[in-house]
């Protein structure tokens, strides 16, 4: 019969996934106790929990830590980024660029969405910067889409009463103080807990040379090395909200699934449609693919798998592919 191997208490609520390289955990918990609550990014042994370090954030994560080489990279649900070292958590940098999603990694390039108001309106834009230093390597945006759902941003599959309802039914009626929501309502809209969880923005998938992403309505490809695009689809549905999870990658195809329960699947090459595929079901996170099937976990608690009758949908096993959270190829 299984067995607890350990466990530690961290702090409540916990709001981001932990990621795993080389043997150690990288996990984001608040620290209270003070006036000001915060967070700290841990690195522990994987096997024993033996603390390696801490680092002070400035507020938990959005998704996941991503990992590349030698340095953990995050973006907080206040709109800072960091980028530290993986062996003892010293700071490589850190911005205040109003990003709204956890960046992407590739060589030496990281790729970030930021939040940006121009006359009025709030647009979201992707930008190329220095993997190591976290400068701009260009002085215009990659791509920008206006980006209303910023304002009232609630994730992907899940809206009003159905958030309140789920912080209620797990005791935060009103969310805790380290929870720090009022500065993710200011940044990206999101003002409970189930929000914050559920929410990750336009974040962005690298393949053959391409970045893509899915931002409220449209879904991108563009080149990485100048931002150049290769082809943009407008989807209908939705309600002026980001209506896809980040897409996930296969060999040749991408998967998305959005909040009025489509799944559909593009190839990155040209942006064809291969297939679309109702379920009627709310998702909320981005589809895991293996073995020529497509899971789904649902906003409603379900769990669904479409068999593709292929080999493509395979060697996406969680949320950004791996446990780096920062596959690509």
């Amino acid at each position: 019969m299984p067995q607890l191997a350990r466990s530690e208490w961290l702090g409540d609520p916990l709001m981001s996934q932990p990621a795993i390289a080389r043997g150690r955990l990288f996990m984001a918990y608040p620290v209270c106790g003070r006036n000001d609550s915060s967070h700290k990014l841990l690195c522990a042994d994987l096997r024993t929990g033996r603390h390696y370090w801490e680092q002070e954030i400035t507020g938990d994560v959005i998704t996941a830590p991503v990992i590349s080489g030698k340095n953990v990279y995050l973006s907080c649900l206040d709109g800072t980024s960091f980028c530290l070292k993986c062996e003892d958590g010293s700071v490589v940098y850190k911005r205040r660029d109003r990003t709204p999603s956890a960046p992407f990694v590739v060589d030496d390039d990281v790729f970030h969405s930021r939040r940006v108001v121009d006359e009025g309106k709030i647009f979201e834009s992707v930008h190329r910067a220095d993997a190591h230093k976290g400068t701009d390597k260009e002085a215009d945006p990659f791509l920008a889409e206006e980006a209303g759902y910023l304002e009232d941003g609630v994730g992907v599959g899940m809206k009003g009463d159905r958030l309140n309802s789920l912080d209620s039914s797990v005791g935060f009626g009103t969310a805790p103080q380290s929870a720090k929501l009022h500065e993710a309502a200011a940044h990206i809209g999101v003002k409970t807990v189930a929000g914050a969880w559920a929410w990750q923005g336009s974040r962005t998938a690298y393949s053959k040379g391409r970045v893509m992403n899915a931002q409220g309505n449209f879904i991108h490809s563009f080149q990485s090395e100048d931002g150049k695009g290769a082809w943009r689809a407008e989807a209908t549905g939705g309600d002026g909200e980001q209506l896809f999870a980040p897409p996930s990658l296969g060999k040749e195809n991408m998967y998305l699934c959005s909040s009025d329960g489509q799944i559909v699947s593009l190839r990155q090459a040209y942006g064809e449609r291969v297939f679309l595929y109702a379920t009627d079901q709310p998702m909320a996170f981005q589809p895991t693919l293996a073995e020529g099937n497509v899971y789904i976990g649902t906003a409603n608690g379900l769990l669904l798998c479409l068999r593709t009758g292929g080999d493509d949908a395979n060697g996406w096993y969680c949320w950004g592919g791996n446990a780096q959270h920062n596959k690509n190829s």
